[in-house]
């Protein structure tokens, strides 16, 4: 199995643990909402959000208190996701997952960090030298945090 694959199986399992650790935190109920369509909760604890971005991906999960944002859609989309982070009233990700460095991941993440209070950033240690994952890179540096590798 390649470094590649390895890295990225590693950032799946933590965001599976993380998503395992919300649900069972709240009683196994769920809610499942798309931004674009209407907005229905069955458990005001955990708040699961897929952001229409397309063939991309940016995925809220919140719990009570905690936010976590799985990828930040296309660079086009960076606008699009802070806009549905506001209005949300979010202030603060807890946690900030960047799967893997492809543009349809974390093009929007850079708008994000720029946005927003970020607790942990996560992302695997795999490098790419393009303008969007240097856009990244430049916005954790812009606010001195670090990406913890998983």
């Amino acid at each position: 199995m390649s470094k590649k694959k390895k890295s990225l199986k590693k950032i799946l399992y933590i965001i599976a643990f993380v998503i395992i650790y919300l649900i069972t935190t709240t009683y196994y109920d769920t809610s499942i909402t798309n931004i674009s369509s209407n907005n229905t909760s069955v458990d005001s604890n955990l708040k699961i959000y897929f952001f229409d971005v397309g063939q991309a991906d940016s995925i809220l999960v919140m719990n009570s208190d905690k936010t976590m944002l799985i990828d930040a859609g296309n660079n086009q989309d960076g606008k699009l996701i802070v806009d549905y982070l506001n209005s949300l009233s979010i202030s603060k990700i807890d946690y900030l997952i960047g799967t893997h460095p492809h543009e349809d991941h974390i093009g929007g993440l850079d708008n994000v960090i720029n946005s927003f209070d970020i607790g942990t950033i996560y992302m695997p240690k795999v490098e790419t030298n393009t303008k969007t994952f240097e856009d990244v890179l430049d916005a954790v540096s812009n606010k001195n945090m670090t990406i913890t590798s998983p």
